[in-house]
């Protein structure tokens, strides 16, 4: 779960948590995986959760990956 209020705002159906600094938790490409995020700094973790996370998520390459493995049924 979320350390914060951002799962709040998240609009990408594949996100799962994040720790509020530096990580952030999707869904996988296969069955029962999950992908984590990892940021070298804060800045950047924000960037993808304002930017993709929650406003642009059909354009973030994780969405997309995971996006696959469903029309693939």
């Amino acid at each position: 779960m979320s350390t914060g209020w951002n799962q709040w705002y998240v609009q990408c159906p594949f996100f799962l948590r994040d720790d509020g600094i530096k990580e952030i938790v999707c869904e996988g490409v296969g069955g029962g995986s999950t992908l984590k995020l990892c940021f070298q700094r804060k800045q950047d973790f924000l960037i993808q959760m304002e930017t993709f996370c929650k406003e642009h998520y059909r354009n973030c390459e994780v969405f997309r990956a995971v996006m696959e493995k469903y029309q693939e049924d």
